[in-house]
C-alpha cells in the first residue's frame, strides 16, 4: 500500500514536472514570435510599435538576454536613455559572455557622455574571444577616448580597428579626426586621403582646428571628398539591417551600434 502511494506521488511530480516543461517550450515559441514581430516592425521604422512587441516577448520569457538587448536598442533608438539602460544591465547579467551588448552598452554610455564607462564596455567586448567584429568596438573606443582629450589613445583605438578591417571606411575617418585634433596634420591629411581611395562604411566631417590656411583647406577638401565618397558607397553587410549614423555633438567622429540579425536576411539595395 504504501509502495504504491509513493508510486503515484512519483508519477505524479514526474507528469507535474512534464507539464511544466510543455507549458515554458509553449511560451517560448509564443516570446519568439512576438520578437520576430517586434524587430520585423523595428527595421520597417515602426520603433513604438516594434517595442510594443518586445515587451510583451519579455513578459513570456523574462530570461532570454536576447530580448532583453533588443528592448534596450529599442529604447535607445527612441531616445529614451534611461530606460534602455536596464535592459542592457539585465542581457548582461543573464549572459555575461555577450560582446555585441557589451558594445551597444557602451555606446550609450557614450550617448550619456561617460566616457570611462563607455571605455569598459569596449574593453569587455574586445576582450572576449569570441567576438566577430571587435573591429566596431576598437573604433568605439576610439571615441570615448577622443571625448576625453585623450587624442593619443584615441589614435592607437582607431589603429587597432583597421589593423581587424582595413577597409573600414568609418574609422578611417575617425582617425583622421583623431590626427588632426592630436596637431599631427601630415598623417591627418594622409588618413583623409586614403579614405578617399578606399572608402567602404560611413564617414563624418571633421572638426575646425587651427591650421596655416593652405594646409586646413587641404585637409577640409580631403574630409569632404572622403565623405562624399562613403557616402556613396553605404551598402551593409550581407545579413545585416542598415546602420544609422549615430550623430554625437557636432564635428566628433561617429559611432558604430550592433543591431540583430534581420527576419529576412537583407543584403544591398
Amino acid at each position: 500500500m504504501r509502495r504504491s502511494l509513493l508510486a503515484l506521488v512519483l508519477c505524479g511530480l514526474i507528469l507535474g514536472a512534464l507539464g511544466c516543461a510543455e507549458d515554458r517550450a509553449l511560451l517560448q515559441k509564443r516570446a519568439r514570435a512576438r520578437e520576430d514581430l517586434g524587430l520585423s516592425y523595428i527595421q520597417r521604422g515602426n520603433v513604438k510599435l516594434g517595442l510594443k512587441h518586445l515587451r510583451e516577448a519579455a513578459r513570456l520569457d523574462p530570461e532570454n538576454p536576447d530580448i532583453q538587448h533588443e528592448l534596450a536598442l529599442a529604447y535607445k533608438e527612441m531616445g529614451t536613455y534611461e530606460e534602455a539602460l536596464p535592459h542592457f544591465k539585465r542581457a548582461l547579467k543573464l549572459k555575461p559572455a555577450f560582446p555585441e551588448a557589451w558594445n551597444n552598452l557602451g555606446t550609450l554610455y557614450l550617448l550619456l557622455a561617460k566616457w570611462d564607462q563607455a571605455v569598459e564596455c569596449f574593453q569587455k567586448a574586445v576582450d572576449d574571444i569570441t567576438y566577430r567584429t571587435p573591429h566596431f568596438a576598437y573604433n568605439n573606443m576610439g571615441l570615448a577616448y577622443y571625448n576625453k582629450g585623450d587624442y593619443e589613445r584615441a589614435i592607437r583605438s582607431f589603429q587597432e580597428a583597421l589593423k581587424l578591417d582595413p577597409n573600414y571606411g568609418l574609422c578611417r575617418v575617425n582617425l583622421g579626426l583623431a590626427y588632426e585634433a592630436a596637431g599631427r596634420l601630415g598623417e591627418a591629411l594622409e588618413t583623409n586621403l586614403l579614405s578617399q581611395a578606399r572608402p567602404n562604411q560611413e564617414g563624418g566631417p571633421g572638426p575646425p582646428g587651427d591650421h596655416p590656411p593652405g594646409q586646413k583647406r587641404d585637409i577640409q577638401r580631403a574630409g569632404r571628398k572622403a565623405v562624399e565618397a562613403t557616402e556613396r558607397n553605404r551598402c551593409p553587410e550581407i545579413g545585416r539591417p542598415r546602420r544609422k549614423r549615430s550623430f554625437l555633438p557636432s564635428s566628433h567622429p561617429f559611432n558604430q551600434q550592433e543591431r540583430p540579425a534581420p527576419i529576412p536576411s537583407q543584403g544591398c539595395s
